[in-house]
């Protein structure tokens, strides 16, 4: 399992986008300090509202998981894409039943807060749906989890493109 074709949430795009105006009426970003994994149990939709995202929280604790990234590096078929990958294995102890289909990124750690594509929330600034395989012959896919069950993406198994 691993999730690939990652997509930047609306917050994201207008982040990047923002920086990159030019003409000097480029705005300035500050890096988050940390980004997090939810779990997600419906297919993820890009809309302002984040109606599109159904966090599962039915794991230990009220906080998700870090997730780190290696440097950018050329990547694709073509080496056509600039490519980071997850450098650590976020982990969930579930304690409950789901089925999860995706995974959000967001710079909010506590699940508490309401996952967004606005800077009001939980600030998704990428979205992606499970997959099998990899590139270009990778399909969409689905993990059922139970309690007592742990959830881990393997190191390197989150991977954005950027083409």
């Amino acid at each position: 399992m691993a999730v690939y074709n990652v997509s930047f949430s609306e917050y994201g795009a207008r982040l990047v986008l923002n920086c990159f105006r030019g003409g000097g009426a480029g705005t300035s970003i500050t890096a988050p300090s940390a980004l997090y994994v939810a779990l997600l149990t419906g297919t993820p939709t890009d809309v302002d509202t984040g109606g599109g995202l159904t966090e599962f929280t039915g794991y230990s604790g009220t906080n998700r998981p870090a997730l780190t990234f290696g440097a950018a590096a050329l990547s694709g078929a073509a080496n056509t894409a600039q490519r980071i990958t997850s450098s650590n294995a976020p982990s969930f102890s579930i304690t409950s039943s789901a089925t999860i289909s995706a995974i959000a990124i967001t710079t909010v750690q506590s699940n508490a807060t309401a996952l967004d594509y606005d800077s009001t929330g939980g600030n998704v600034v990428w979205y992606g749906e499970l997959t099998t395989g990899t590139p270009p012959s990778q399909s969409a896919t689905t993990v059922a989890v139970v309690n007592t069950d742990t959830l881990t993406f393997n190191t390197g198994a989150i991977t954005i493109d950027l083409y």
